[in-house]
């Protein structure tokens, strides 16, 4: 799984939220909790957990004026692909699954500027498309929507109530600023975005954790956006709250706390979430519809894909409209494929489910793709029927004829705990296994018929393309392989009059066209990112932390004295001193002579290299001004007569005749520890 923390790094998070705790620090310590959690999970649980920490700033610059606007849409389509917008030094950590430089990063947060949320989102979901089409290939387009493959995402969105009132866009003049009342979020310009017409993908899931008081009102769009994007939206009040919430999003307790969400654990769920659509009329109104989470990992199968919502013959233009337009003709004949706004996917793929009592046997040992669901109202209805009832699923415009088209599955309930799941067999998969039937099993004929090898011909002819091979892997799985008649199939052609193997070509050679580009724009991406934070890094001193920004306090000395820090990093080290006390009175006068009256914050660091890198400096405490720190050998304390821990009553009881030397504590002897 993919986890993400983005966190708002504008200047009203430096509001205290919890006591003397601001809401910058509550995220903070909600990411640190919830890697408390994640630790204590085997490395063979989390070996496939990614980790990534975004922020927020944006500062425009002073000389342009800002005016307040207010835009009223969630997302917007990018009109052309372009390539991917550069990425600012929002994008802290990329995937990782080293999560001590994230914690790193995340510590050293500061929230110093105005926050660009669309933007970031924008920029986010890019990568993570550029990471589906490049590396994981789980984003082709026009073969239908495999479960398996999907690494599922889960971004923990950290802000405040007033997030959306501080977003800050560019206009579109030059010395323009505008400030949005809601969160805009631009369409992605990466290659194949023109595949979907949302930026998000149907595996990913938002979580808002918004960090505000009680009495305060929460902004409506962000319940929205976080139902939209398959998630919810959590109000945190205070640190204790924020605990709670991440030790039941992480299934660290199983008590349900009045008023702090999530009631159950959400971290581990790895799914894909359909739209359903229940018994539409003769308009196509539906009488109801959902929302499924499909349970589906990276690791499930792809046997059989759900299918799209158009014919892919229909884009499939001539070579000679595609040379005219600069296209090119692509290998061979058949013209070359094209999407247009027409074929665009929604993030969520919408299912036609018919409530209709049907019964489909499965034809023995044929590959199948069973999918689990989380609870919901469809499967409640369907647990209350009688065992072995079936609804036919299907998708609106998958066929070459106007309409539902054929089924590609069905809705059953499980033969053991009462389970919902979703059958995903081939497309008209009824008319295969009568196919089957007649030529498998005991009374199977010795030489197959040409009547049936034309019915499975013109069988073959009605799916959609991208269905010819795994039908014919399924077929070869259950060694039926004599059944499939290659030498005809390649010779028949589709409903469009285009032939079958001809068009699969087409559209492989669009994906992996979409593929090396989304890899090239992936590794600009990833270097830009990288040149970002070196040249950052290249800013802070020597001794400062992995991923803290230049101009904290780590950094910020002067020559001459200044800070506490710095005055006892030149001076103080370098003295002869026999105590604490010395200490303290030569860091007064060092002081009382610089003119400097302020102390040092209490995290402010001490310029010296003890502390390893990547990790936080120490701390100007009196353990850190040991004596030992100062270059001079600890004095040796008297060593401690033993004494007998006889308040164990386990010695006394268990063990009468065992004296137990301990050295400290009286009440805790060798076996209690």
């Amino acid at each position: 799984m993919i986890y993400v923390f983005l966190v708002d790094t504008s200047v009203s998070m430096n509001v205290p939220l919890s006591g003397r705790l601001t809401a910058l620090e509550v995220a903070k310590a909600g990411i640190d909790q919830f890697f408390k959690w994640e630790l204590r999970k085997t490395e063979y649980e989390r070996r496939n957990n990614k980790y990534m920490l975004v922020t927020t700033p944006s500062r425009p610059p002073a000389s342009r004026s800002a005016h307040v606007v207010a835009h009223v849409v969630a997302y917007v389509v990018a009109p052309a692909r372009r390539s991917p917008r550069p990425p600012r030094l929002h994008v802290q950590t990329l995937l990782t699954t080293d999560h001590q430089t994230l914690l790193a990063h995340a510590r050293s947060l500061q929230a110093l500027d105005l926050s660009n949320v669309g933007t970031v989102f924008a920029a986010l979901f890019e990568y993570l498309s550029l990471v589906r089409c490049a590396r994981t290939r789980a984003d082709a387009p026009a073969i239908g929507r495999f479960m398996g493959g999907h690494e599922s995402t889960l971004i923990f969105w950290f802000m405040d109530a007033s997030a959306p009132a501080c977003s800050v866009v560019p206009g579109t003049d030059a010395d323009d600023v505008s400030v949005t009342q809601t969160v805009n979020i631009p369409g992605l310009r990466m290659p194949g975005s023109e595949v979907y017409r949302q930026p998000f993908r149907w595996e990913q899931r938002l979580y808002t954790i918004g960090l505000m008081p009680d009495h305060m009102p929460v902004h409506p769009q962000l319940e929205w956006l976080s139902l939209n994007l398959g998630g919810q939206f959590w109000r945190i009040g205070s640190m204790r709250s924020m605990q709670w919430c991440m030790e039941s999003c992480m299934g660290a307790t199983s008590t349900v706390r009045p008023g702090v969400l999530p009631t159950h654990a959400v971290s581990h769920i790895e799914g894909v979430r359909v739209r359903v659509h229940i018994d539409p009329d003769e308009t196509g109104a539906p009488q109801a519809t959902d929302e499924l989470l499909l349970y589906a990992s990276a690791t499930s199968s792809r046997t059989f894909p759900i299918p799209e919502a158009y014919w892919p013959e229909r884009y499939l233009t001539n070579t000679a409209d595609a040379a005219a337009s600069g296209g090119g003709g692509g290998s061979g004949s058949g013209g070359v494929f094209r999407l247009d706004e027409t074929a665009q996917r929604d993030a969520y793929p919408t299912l036609t489910l018919f409530r209709r009592e049907q019964y489909y046997p499965l034809f023995e040992g044929f590959p199948v793709d069973r999918v689990g669901m989380l609870p919901n109202a469809v499967s409640a209805e369907l647990a209350k029927l009688p065992a072995g009832v079936c609804w036919p699923v299907y998708v609106q415009g998958s066929s070459f004829k106007p309409g539902y088209g054929e089924p590609f599955g069905f809705l059953k309930q499980g033969s053991t705990n009462g389970s919902v799941y979703l059958y995903i067999l081939p497309y008209k998969f009824p008319t295969l296994f009568k196919l089957l039937t007649a030529v498998v099993g005991p009374k199977a004929p010795i030489r197959l018929p040409d009547k049936w090898t034309q019915s499975f011909l013109a069988y073959v002819a009605s799916l959609p393309c991208y269905y010819v091979q795994p039908l014919r892997n399924a077929l070869a799985a259950m060694k039926l392989g004599h059944l499939w008649p290659t030498d005809a199939v390649r010779g028949i052609d589709g409903p469009a009059g285009v032939p079958v193997y001809k068009t699969l070509a087409r559209i492989t050679e669009y994906g992996e066209r979409v593929a090396r580009m989304a890899s090239v724009e992936l590794d600009k991406f990833v270097a830009t990112v990288q040149a970002h934070q070196a040249a950052a890094a290249a800013k802070k001193p020597a001794g400062g932390p992995s991923g803290a920004p230049s101009g904290g306090p780590s950094g910020s000395g002067t020559s001459g004295g200044g800070t506490l820090a710095a005055l006892v990093g030149d001076n103080v080290f370098k003295m002869s001193v026999d105590s604490m006390a010395d200490v303290v009175a030569a860091a007064r006068r060092l002081v009382t002579t610089t003119g400097s009256a302020a102390l040092p914050p209490a995290t402010a660091a001490l310029p010296d290299d003890s502390h390893a890198p990547g990790t936080a400096p120490r701390r100007l405490t009196a353990r850190r001004l040991s004596q030992s720190d100062l270059g001079k050998p600890p004095t040796p304390s008297p060593p401690a007569w033993p004494r007998v821990g006889i308040s164990c009553w386990r010695t006394l009881l268990l063990t009468p005749t065992l004296i137990a030397w301990t050295y400290g504590r009286t009440d805790s002897c060798i076996r209690c520890r």
